[in-house]
């Protein structure tokens, strides 16, 4: 099962799954090399990937934190561990701030944020101080910060920092960084809205009342190049929305069992969709 996609700044797709670690495909000559050695898997499902700022490419799994050595090519677990016993953490998303702070975000475990220039990581609270108890996205927004939503709603905290300012109360269970400075959000029952940066207003985006995902789990959200909103829901399917008619289309792709999880865009403007 595929449960992550990013594209790294050579081009090359990296892909994480369930029980078999991660791959990385080069478009360029076809070949495939992947990260599954009982090292690697034992950590558990590659739950996100994310590229650094500094080139290094960062996994986030069920039962760890870790890595690529740009030198070596060799997979290093992070070592929360090691850093403090309490820390044995596992991550399900990977944000990083203008500073290059990256967060580390998990629905159980809340977040760990590790300070790439000083080599430090960060331990949030959870609750009402800090991250929501079960957090379920974290994603950089345009000016740098870092939003990250959850059951009690979202929040944002300033690049280079670990403060936190309330944004939204409703559940939050996907955030995307629209190509406009807005940040797209939605929730149960499907529920979506943007969050408009100029004014700091939520404004709700029209979901008709038949043949539609409401009440459908929304686990991906993607704004396309012609700003259309891509939508995967839980087990209805791949939904898109034009926002020039207020139109929604069914596309027909399901998912299967698991959903549409993921909705990557590369550099061509072609859709992956896991």
């Amino acid at each position: 099962h595929v449960l992550s996609l990013a594209q790294d700044r050579a081009g090359g797709i990296w892909i994480g799954t369930l029980a078999g670690g991660a791959s990385r495909y080069d478009p360029s000559d076809g070949t495939w090399t992947t990260y599954a050695t009982a090292r690697v898997v034992e950590r558990g499902a590659v739950m996100a990937i994310h590229e650094a700022r500094d080139g290094t490419m960062w996994f986030a799994q069920e039962d760890g934190i870790a890595h690529i050595d740009p030198v070596t090519g060799e997979w290093v677990p992070a070592g929360l561990e090691d850093y403090d016993p309490s820390w044995h953490r596992g991550a399900m998303w990977i944000a990083e701030d203008s500073q290059g702070w990256l967060w580390f975000v998990d629905f159980m475990d809340g977040a760990s944020v590790f300070d790439s220039m000083a080599g430090e990581w960060h331990l949030p609270p959870k609750g009402d101080a800090g991250v929501p108890y079960f957090s379920q996205a974290a994603v950089e927004d345009a000016t740098g910060q870092v939003w990250i939503g959850g059951d009690g709603g979202a929040v944002t905290s300033p690049a280079g920092g670990v403060e936190f300012t309330p944004r939204l109360e409703w559940e939050v269970d996907r955030i995307h960084a629209g190509r406009s400075g807005w940040m797209w959000l939605a929730g149960m029952g499907m529920q979506v809205s943007r969050w408009m940066p100029d004014t700091g207003v939520e404004v709700p985006v029209r979901v008709p009342s038949d043949d539609h995902p409401s009440g459908w789990d929304v686990v991906a959200l993607h704004e396309d190049v012609r700003g259309d909103l891509w939508v995967g829901t839980l087990g209805h399917g791949l939904w898109r929305h034009d926002p020039s008619a207020d139109a929604w289309e069914n596309t027909g792709l399901t998912g299967g069992a698991f959903g549409i999880s993921l909705i990557h865009e590369d550099r061509l403007g072609r859709l992956w969709v896991g």
